[in-house]
């Protein structure tokens, strides 16, 4: 496998579409033996998130439907291979807003995961979850 090294001057200065550009680019993404075909789908899912932002992993389970260990297992993963920070201690995951963007971008249908989102969270028992900002 080739040799992929984030540069700034790849995202030059035409805005967060030129990013996603320049990233997907970098990133070995349907070839990375890291990341099976499900964990790239709930990756890519993590586009639904806002970016910069500390998302509980209640939240996450929320989006991909999962129970809490394999949410944290998910999450390790995508870790592990730098589109996520996840601290576990804290239980939270943060996507950076370039990969965020990119992320975004592959998704399919955006506007449905939010209402998904949207609904698993009304649905939500879990005190976090309803008394968060989520």
């Amino acid at each position: 496998m080739g040799r992929y090294v984030w540069s700034p001057r790849r995202f030059g200065r035409a805005g967060p579409g030129n990013c996603s550009r320049a990233f997907s680019r970098a990133t070995p993404w349907n070839r990375s033996p890291f990341l099976d075909a499900a964990t790239r789908q709930r990756c890519v899912q993590l586009g639904v998130f806002p970016e910069d932002t500390e998302v509980p992993l209640e939240v996450v389970q929320c989006v991909w439907q999962t129970d809490e260990l394999d949410t944290e297992d998910a999450l390790l993963a995508i870790d592990n291979v730098a589109l996520v920070r996840f601290d576990v201690q804290a239980g939270q995951a943060r996507v950076h807003d370039v990969v965020r963007a990119y992320l975004g971008s592959r998704c399919a249908d955006l506007p449905a995961l939010h209402a998904q989102l949207a609904d698993a969270l009304a649905r939500s028992e879990a005190p976090t979850v309803r008394t968060s900002r989520w």
